[in-house]
């Protein structure tokens, strides 16, 4: 048989051929021009992805904190009541966040590693992220209430348990918080005191700064960026951009901590109340990090507690005299009561909604890991 009887169909196979090479390229040429605009959107709506980023982060803190729910509301006991206050929610940014752990596990004279969860001895990846830094106290200290349920103890099975969920539910709403990025949180220090509660006192005299309030603790030298070089674990010594960042939202968001207060290291002195304070405080001196010169008179939160020691606490025996009082029977007893201060840290590492794993990539704690860090604790 002669081939020129199959030239006709060869011409065909030829012409599909060509028709589908024309194709691929048009096709490749538009898939190009769609990548550019997906691209371009990207660009387009990224502050918007964000921004929104910075309010899960408080949404998550705030639903970490402990709350009486029910019938629990009724409770007037106020040393029984289930309230963390925070006084001071700040943020720093860093280009490692396992620095800070490492800070921690190398701490002099005692390594802290064991106080973090046992999934979070393990160092976080070296990534660019924000160490976030809550400040406050609590007065969940009833005297009858067993030890597991006061002072550190009580910071750890409320708050710090919750900040190492993965995800919380709210009212059948489930609230991301390792999903967000949170993670290794941990109690950096508390300090339980004796203080005087007056129930007579207006509730918002203290809560908004008004008299009767008292000074600070001198004694929380240093921590995660200040400039003390032998202060809490976590404290670089001036490195990390040079101590807390200046920059950002007054309230010390978006730029990392508060500017004022922080320049010359995390305070200008502040007692030995943690490993490797030892200097003097200065008259007025906090000694918490990122106070410029303690608590102004009365920011001790609770309505009717006087704290004592700084520099206010000249008002604080006379804090039955502060606010009006309840006329005849109706006045209660002034009483002391224990006051935990406390400070927790933790990593974040903002985590788009896009990328967040739909489940907890870390591996669950053991049964004897979680019977060791009880009983440790």
């Amino acid at each position: 048989y002669s081939l020129d009887r199959w030239d006709e169909q060869q011409k065909l196979v030829d012409n599909v051929q060509s028709q589908i090479s024309a194709q691929k390229t048009a096709y490749g040429a538009t898939e190009g021009d769609h990548k550019k605009i997906i691209e371009n959107m990207n660009r387009l709506v990224a502050p918007l992805e964000k921004r929104a980023i910075w309010m899960e982060l408080f949404k998550a803190v705030n639903e970490c904190m402990p709350r009486d729910l029910e019938n629990a509301l009724d409770e007037s006991d106020i040393t029984l009541q289930n309230k963390i206050r925070i006084q001071s929610f700040t943020t720093m940014r860093v280009a490692d966040v396992s620095a800070w752990h490492k800070a921690f596990a190398d701490a002099k004279p005692e390594s802290m590693l064991e106080e973090f969860d046992p999934r979070d001895r393990k160092a976080p990846e070296k990534k660019e992220g924000y160490i976030v830094t809550l400040k406050g106290f609590h007065l969940h200290n009833n005297e009858k209430a067993d030890l597991l349920d006061k002072e550190r103890s009580y910071v750890e099975k409320t708050l710090l348990m919750n900040l190492r969920q993965w995800e919380l539910n709210s009212g059948g709403v489930s609230v991301p918080v390792g999903k967000i990025g949170i993670s290794h949180p941990i109690l950096a220090f508390s300090l339980t005191n004796r203080v005087q509660y007056d129930p007579n006192q207006r509730a918002g005299g203290l809560l908004t700064g008004g008299p009767g309030g008292a000074g600070g603790y001198g004694g929380m030298n240093g921590y995660m960026g200040g400039g003390e070089t032998s202060g809490m674990p976590g404290d670089l010594s001036g490195g990390m951009a040079g101590g807390m960042m200046t920059g950002g939202m007054a309230g010390g968001m978006a730029g990392g901590m508060m500017a004022g207060g922080m320049a010359g290291g995390m305070m200008a002195g502040g007692g030995s109340g943690y490993p490797g304070g030892g200097s003097e405080s200065l008259a007025g001196s906090s000694g918490y990090p990122g106070e410029a010169g303690g608590y102004s008179g009365g920011s001790s939160g609770y309505p009717g507690t006087n704290r004592g020691g700084g520099a206010a606490a000249a008002n604080g025996d006379q804090i039955a005299l502060k606010g009006p009082l309840l006329a005849g029977d109706e006045k209660q007893k002034i009483r002391n009561i224990d006051r935990t201060d406390l400070v927790v840290q933790f990593v974040w590492i903002p985590t788009l909604e896009k990328d967040r794993p739909s489940t907890d990539p870390r591996p669950p704690v053991t049964e004897e890991e979680a019977a060791a860090a009880t009983k440790k604790k």
